[in-house]
């Protein structure tokens, strides 16, 4: 579909699509509408990024009002993968873009996901003086998101116009330290320069190139710079990749015991790509259990003061995943020296599983000093020395007293920040810090912070009952994963019938739509009603949905719960045995047939044992069991031998086996494989009475099968004598087998009596006998009436003497005498 509409073609190219706004609306018939719409279904849809930037690329050269209003519609939609495609190819095409688009790339700048956001800044950077205009205005708000205006000023960096390297300058003097690192590291895109984060450098490097005019800055100086530092830079990174890649593979084909070597010559090399591949398989092996020796741990705490940022954010992880205290004192060192936000992160990550009290202080004086991005992570970092326990009590509570007056500082619309402060305060545990968990709960705060809460309440010592209340009211929350919060921390706790019946309330689907959260639901109510007695239990079983799907599961484990609680008590025995026989039929309803049997006998023994006067009833009721499932066996005889009376045992037998004597030829199978094995693997020698009885109703449902079999058979062949191809009739007699045998001769027998008799049916009758028997020799048409009727015998009596073949747990009637 793309090579067509490729082939169909725009009006005019990119560049009248990027300035539309300047042309007159053009008529647009369906075929360009239509073909509008398929180009950007292949944006949108599940395709390659390479495809997607084609249909971008086709639908900017478009040229119409329509096309570039789609792609404007797009870039401020959700769909990222097609914002990013969009915003590289108007990247890629270097000229001037749409006042439509224009608007749609400022505000991809806001985009949370950092690849939207590079790739508008990309796109902005080529998008000549308005476009210059609108990030310089953009940058200079101070109510546009902090890191938004971080990218403007990257996309200022990445263009090469001399407004735009004016502005830059003028923001090295900016009171906020992140827009001035941002502009210092901009101005290093366009002058091919390191500054190292530092905005004084940058000022130097100004101050010694600015004199130029703008006609020559341009001409001279930043297309050049720029263009050649884009190209070296892909092309740096294509090799580095392939060079990563090599070293990995190289490392792991080394012998184990020159490993060690390996790794301290990949930490010690000039290039930085190799030293950050052996940072990096240091930390595979210490995942992997394989210990550093002290040399590469000396190397890779050299490498904290690299030039290059990432190898010192590697160092920084490789040291802070050696979980040796002594590095805290130069991770705190680096942290009061590192410019990047990048590494600074590293940083306050590391110190957060390293540092103790020390640590802790100079990251409380400095978190006032911080920007957004990087509190969260001082947050988290105090939070795990606390969760570590390293911190003495005056400082835990100094912290409290932070984090406190921080959350309270804090927008609600900073909801992962205060996220990160109600995370750290629930490490302390401490019901002191009850109070800002329940109001964050009952507030207007985004998920995130209302699920930290939860958990806040949860990981306190002691839940005040106003805490628990908020989690009881919280399990109804219009977010499904702060339910399900509310609902695992309920679980987890003591509690009351109040809670234990408002967690109830989740597991009915009208109730609660996720189920996820109604397994967590179901899960807390378990583990609440376990304890309970076997009264309370049932009870609660009998409360359970009716109709629900989960229904016969959770009444089994609910029953399990019960007898796990009953079975090491002597005198609960027979308690014990009432709910296994319960459980073993609820895993009868479900199709567990082997489970509801092994449930059972266990039950039976809890019976015997406890001399119990439901063993009896239970007897029967298993037998039952066995007989409608087709389980009944030796060993079943064994296990009911003395549990009922013989009689009883009897009645079970006749009263299923008779209520299945209908027209159904499968049930009266059944019921004559339920005489035949209770017969033959009787609990204790049968007297005369019962044998008789029992003989009587297997002749009788024998007799009953029979009558059904010729009834099929003859059925069968009147279709056939219509249509002797008919495939449905054949299957009945090939379903049939040797029991189609009697039907068959009978058929035969009527056929040979008439007068003249039907050659044709014969012929028919012959070929279905030897398909049931194939041993059968038939005769000749023109055999006398006795040898026919010989032949008929042998038929008869060779279909009865072979036992059919039985399957495993399968009852067949048994053959006549």
């Amino acid at each position: 579909m793309l090579a067509a509409l490729i082939a169909a073609g725009g009006r005019g190219g990119i560049a009248a699509a990027q300035n539309s706004h300047s042309q007159p609306a053009t008529h647009q018939n369906d075929s360009d509408q239509r073909r509008i719409a398929d180009l950007a279904s292949i944006i949108e849809g599940q395709n390659t990024p390479a495809a997607r930037e084609t249909g971008a690329r086709e639908l900017l050269r478009d040229g119409s009002p329509a096309a570039v209003q789609r792609l404007a519609a797009m870039l401020s939609g959700k769909n990222n993968p097609a914002r990013i495609a969009i915003a590289n190819v108007i990247a890629a095409n270097g000229d001037g873009i749409s006042a439509d688009l224009l608007d749609a790339l400022i505000q991809a700048l806001a985009a949370p996901e950092a690849e939207v956001a590079t790739a508008a800044a990309n796109a902005l950077s080529v998008g000549g003086e308005p476009a210059i205009r609108r990030l310089i205005t953009y940058v200079q708000g101070d109510g546009n998101p902090s890191s938004a205006r971080v990218m403007a000023i990257r996309a200022l960096g990445l263009s090469t116009e001399y407004e735009a390297v004016r502005s830059l300058v003028s923001l090295l003097d900016s009171p906020r330290p992140d827009l001035s690192r941002a502009a210092s590291d901009a101005l290093e895109l366009v002058a091919g320069a390191r500054f190292g984060g530092d905005p004084k450098a940058a000022q130097t490097w100004w101050a010694e190139n600015g004199a130029d005019s703008p006609a020559e800055w341009q001409s001279r100086q930043l297309r050049r710079l720029a263009m050649d530092r884009r190209r070296i830079e892909s092309a740096v990174q294509g090799l580095e990749t392939r060079l990563a890649k090599a070293l990995r593979e190289a490392y792991v084909r080394v012998p184990e015991p020159e490993r060690s070597g390996a790794l301290q010559s990949y930490l010690t090399d000039p290039l930085p790509v190799t030293q950050k591949v052996g940072l990096e398989l240091a930390q595979s092996d210490m995942a992997e259990s394989r210990p550093l020796k002290p040399e590469v741990i000396a190397t890779v705490r050299r490498l904290l003061t690299s030039e290059d940022a990432t190898v010192r954010e590697a160092a920084v992880q490789t040291l802070a995943a050696l979980r040796d205290p002594v590095d805290a004192e130069r991770l705190l060192e680096r942290l009061t020296v590192e410019r990047l936000d990048d590494v600074r992160r590293a940083l306050l990550n590391g110190l957060g599983y390293l540092g103790s009290d020390v640590a802790a202080d100079a990251l409380m004086g400095q978190i006032p000093e911080f920007g957004e991005s990087l509190i969260s992570e001082a947050v988290t970092a105090l939070g795990r020395m606390i969760e570590r326990g390293v911190l003495d009590g005056e400082n835990q509570a100094r912290i409290a007293s932070l984090l406190l007056d921080r959350y309270q500082a804090t927008p609600r619309e900073n909801a992962a920040v205060r996220e990160r402060l109600l995370w750290a305060l629930s490490r302390l545990r401490s019901n002191s810090t009850a109070t800002v968990f329940v109001e964050a709960l009952g507030g207007t705060d985004a998920a995130i912070v209302r699920q930290a809460a939860v958990r806040g309440i949860a990981a306190l010592e002691s839940p005040p009952s106003d805490g628990v209340a908020a989690l009881q009211g919280a399990i109804a929350d219009s977010d499904a994963s702060v339910r399900r919060a509310a609902v695992e921390a309920l679980g987890a706790m003591s509690l009351g019938d109040e809670q234990i019946t408002a967690l109830w309330s989740r597991l009915a689907i009208a109730q609660e739509p996720d189920e996820a959260v109604r397994d967590a639901a179901w899960r807390a109510v378990l583990r609440q009603v376990s304890s309970k007695t076997p009264a309370e239990i049932e009870r609660r079983i009998d409360a359970l949905p009716a109709g629900d799907a989960n229904t016969v599961r959770r009444s089994i484990d609910l029953l399990n719960a019960a007898i796990a609680g009953l079975q090491d008590d002597p005198a609960r025995r027979a308690d014990a045995g009432r709910m296994r026989k319960r459980a073993a039929l609820l895993r009868e309803s479900a199709g567990q047939i082997d489970k509801a049997v092994e449930i059972y006998l266990q039950a039976l023994e809890d019976f015997r044992a406890t001399s119990s006067t439901a063993l009896a009833d239970s007897a029967c009721d298993f037998l039952r069991m066995l007989l409608v499932n087709r389980r009944y066996d030796v060993q079943s005889g064994r296990a009911l031998s003395g549990a009922a009376t013989l009689n009883d045992l009897a009645a079970v037998v006749s009263r299923e086996a008779a209520a299945r004597l209908t027209d159904d030829a499968a049930a009266v199978e059944l019921a004559c494989g339920m005489i035949a094995a209770f017969r033959e693997f009787p609990p204790s020698s049968l007297p005369a009475d019962i044998e008789k009885s029992l003989d009587e109703l297997a002749q009788r449902a024998e007799a009953h099968h029979a009558a059904l079999d010729e009834s099929r058979v003859e059925r069968a062949v009147a279709a056939l004598r219509v249509d002797a191809g008919d495939p449905g009739a054949r299957d009945v007699l090939t379903s049939l087998g040797r029991r189609a045998v009697p039907g068959l001769c009978a058929q035969m027998e009527q056929t040979l009596a008439q007068n003249p008799s039907n050659q044709a049916d014969e012929r028919l009758l012959c070929d279905l006998l030897k398909a049931a028997l194939p041993d059968w020799p038939g005769f000749a048409p023109e055999s006398d009436a006795a040898a026919k009727q010989a032949a008929l015998e042998l038929a008869r009596r060779s279909a009865t003497a072979t036992t059919p073949t039985t399957g495993p747990h399968r009852y067949l009637t048994r053959p006549r005498a």
